[in-house]
């Protein structure tokens, strides 16, 4: 067994790796990678291992992320979980994530980082030697194989099916999609969510890289001729050729609900393998259009649609019960049928303790965040955004 830094000599065998593991997740895949990379400047430290017949066995994706001062190591930025994958027809499973946390480590302190961090959805303290663990982090997601009906049914009738019914009552419309026009719309809304919620906010180009995930590779040297060749050697691209990476690793859209022409809410949802992820949220603070229950509406067509399409489950990402004083975690928690805890596994290199965001600079800061002009909020919130991952 051999265990390495993933190289483009390795791209296809990783991609056909992700693809046919069961438990990957988008965030696994090199075209996530790149989007990270080029707009972030995460360096891609994707870590793997090989067999005796050069083939992939386990592989863990990594990322070197400037933070405000030194950097660090992450599996991954902006993921609730990322965790190790290991092939199913191995005996020594345990061993091989053993050795991609080992070279994980060396390579933290090689690099001088200040810390490594792992999110798994198990509770191994065995495997995560010489690491603390942090559980304040649930993971929430709705099983959509049932009946319209009987989904409907298996909402809080006082909250999510009475918030589902009322907005329908209003005459509320959907549209979705990934043109730009439905984009400018959407991040309107998002951006004066997050300015409410007094954090930054996600890069628009960001957002249309994924909405445009199957363009998205020959856009990204654009001041470059010979396309090929630049994204090859430039050094945001750390040398991956573009031409090796599979395009069909995940998907996206769209979803604003109306009130007449007005749009007043909004999500975005990525699919892949056979789940729904719900990504990105936005809703107007109209305290009139709030009343007309638009984000249920917004919610509830997405489930449908994903249903329709054959999607197993929705899953609403992370929430912690301190998050919106419990707020996002109890909205989360009425559209879920399972919840999960995400466990975050630190090794400490240069620092003491395990950074936190809930300092009280940071708490200032989004008191401030939230009197401040969208104009300004979208111009700075790229280069703060990618400081906290």
């Amino acid at each position: 067994m051999q265990t390495t830094i993933l190289t483009q000599e390795y791209h296809k065998s990783y991609q056909d790796f992700i693809k046919n593991h069961p438990n990957s997740r988008f965030e696994h895949s090199l075209e996530w990678a790149n989007l990270l990379n080029k707009h972030f400047k995460f360096q891609i430290k994707h870590i793997i291992s090989t067999n005796d017949q050069n083939k992939i066995s386990s592989a863990l994706p990594l990322f070197q992320c400037q933070g405000l001062t030194k950097s660090r190591l992450i599996a991954s930025p902006y993921s609730i979980t990322t965790a190790p994958l290991v092939t199913n027809d191995t005996n020594d499973s345990e061993k091989q994530i053993q050795n991609l946390i080992n070279f994980a480590k060396d390579l933290t302190k090689t690099n001088n980082q200040s810390y490594l961090e792992v999110r798994t959805k198990q509770d191994n303290n065995e495997l995560f030697k010489q690491f603390q663990q942090s559980q304040n982090v649930f993971n929430f997601e709705k099983d959509i194989t049932p009946s319209k009906e009987e989904l409907l049914k298996s909402f809080p009738k006082s909250s999510v099916r009475w918030g589902i019914k009322k907005s329908i009552k209003e005459n509320l419309t959907i549209k979705s999609g990934t043109n730009t026009e439905l984009l400018d719309q959407f991040y309107k809304l998002y951006l004066k969510t997050r300015k409410h919620r007094g954090v930054p906010s996600y890069p628009k180009a960001f957002m249309h890289d994924i909405l445009n995930n199957h363009n998205t590779w020959q856009s990204q040297v654009p001041r470059c001729r010979n396309k090929s060749f630049c994204a090859r050697k430039s050094k945001d691209f750390q040398g991956w050729d573009i031409a090796d990476i599979n395009k069909d690793s995940f998907h996206s859209k769209l979803y604003l609900t109306y009130k007449g022409n007005k749009a007043i809410a909004g999500c975005m949802i990525i699919y892949y393998k056979d789940n729904a992820r719900y990504y990105y949220a936005a809703t107007t603070q109209n305290k009139a259009h709030l009343k007309l229950q638009p984000y249920h509406f917004c919610i509830w067509e997405a489930i449908k649609d994903a249903k329709n399409q054959g999607y197993k489950t929705l899953d609403f990402g992370g929430a912690t019960e301190q998050t919106n004083n419990g707020g996002l975690y109890n909205f989360k928690k009425r559209w879920s049928d399972t919840i999960t805890p995400i466990y975050s596994y630190f090794y400490l290199n240069t620092i003491d303790q395990i950074p936190s965001q809930e300092s009280k600079a940071t708490k200032l800061a989004s008191k401030l965040w939230k009197h401040l002009p969208t104009s300004i909020i979208n111009k700075i919130s790229p280069h703060i955004i990618k400081r906290f991952v």
